[in-house]
């Protein structure tokens, strides 16, 4: 709550599907409020050098990611998600939402995030195998002889 007021910030966000691409079709727009995390981590301080930030969630779900990525975005703890409160909207108490990531890297009633200093932080989403495949879909199509 302290962080909704020192930081809050609102932002018409797309949200995709857990498995499509993070510009796939399968998508939708929210308008979500809540707070920029980054001044959180500007608050929190972390030690020099550190690169890797995890976030977990009430059920033991853990997100770890580099906290350079998560600094580079619009990131947000979300609370209100299209002017209803998220346990309302979404049913949990706040969620993480990243700019320009797939779902799959949002974590839900989020309760500890962890800042820290990795000998091998976490690759970014996205970055891995694969994720130079483009996201080209053929939807229609004429013959050429």
């Amino acid at each position: 709550a302290d962080f909704e007021q020192k930081a809050p910030m609102r932002k018409i966000m797309g949200c995709t599907c857990f498995g499509n691409p993070t510009d796939g079709r399968a998508s939708a727009n929210a308008d979500v409020a809540g707070f920029r995390l980054s001044a959180l981590i500007d608050e929190a301080a972390p030690v020099e050098g550190a690169n890797t930030i995890t976030f977990t969630s009430r059920d033991g779900y853990q997100v770890t990611l580099p906290l350079q990525y998560v600094m580079q975005r619009y990131s947000l703890i979300v609370t209100t998600v299209n002017d209803e409160d998220a346990a309302d909207a979404v049913g949990c108490a706040n969620q993480l939402w990243l700019g320009g990531t797939s779902a799959r890297s949002f974590a839900r009633d989020v309760v500890s995030i962890s800042i820290t200093k990795e000998a091998d932080p976490p690759a970014a989403p996205g970055s891995g195998a694969g994720s130079t495949a483009p996201n080209v879909g053929v939807t229609e199509g004429i013959a050429q002889a």
